[in-house]
């Protein structure tokens, strides 16, 4: 898998992941049906009704979400050595510093093609369960 980074508006980084090998294992995502500007554009409410809209970008979205472990290895990074990641045992098992250390994602990464699908899905039955819609 390739990874790199990209500058954030906070001085930070962003790690983007290829993630178009692990893809090609799950079948293809739903389309995502995801409003637009648009959309709000065409909103008709009644002038007599309160109106409130609002907009969240929600930090780091996909990162928020814990995978399981068959996902995770399908997103693995470049190899690193014990030493670089300064560690000398993983699991109880001792390294050498020149051991090579495969990090898989643990959290759900950018470049899953589910990505999207599943934020959204999740997402959506947290606001179904509320009553925000009632």
């Amino acid at each position: 898998m390739r990874e790199s980074s990209s500058s954030r508006k906070n001085g930070g980084l962003r790690l983007i992941v290829d993630g178009r090998i692990g893809n090609c294992i799950l079948a293809p995502p739903p389309k995502v049906p995801l409003p637009s500007s648009g959309t709000f554009a065409e909103l008709r409410v009644d002038s007599a009704d309160p109106f409130f809209l609002s907009a969240l970008d929600v930090e780091n979205a996909f990162h928020n979400y814990e995978i399981p472990e068959w996902l995770s290895e399908l997103y693995g990074l470049n190899a690193v050595t014990a030493d670089e990641m300064g560690i000398a045992s993983l699991d109880g098992f001792p390294l050498s510093p020149q051991d090579k250390i495969y990090p898989c994602m643990k959290s759900l990464p950018m470049g899953c093609s589910w990505a999207v699908e599943w934020c959204q899905d999740s997402h959506m039955e947290l606001l179904l369960a509320s009553d925000a819609l009632a």
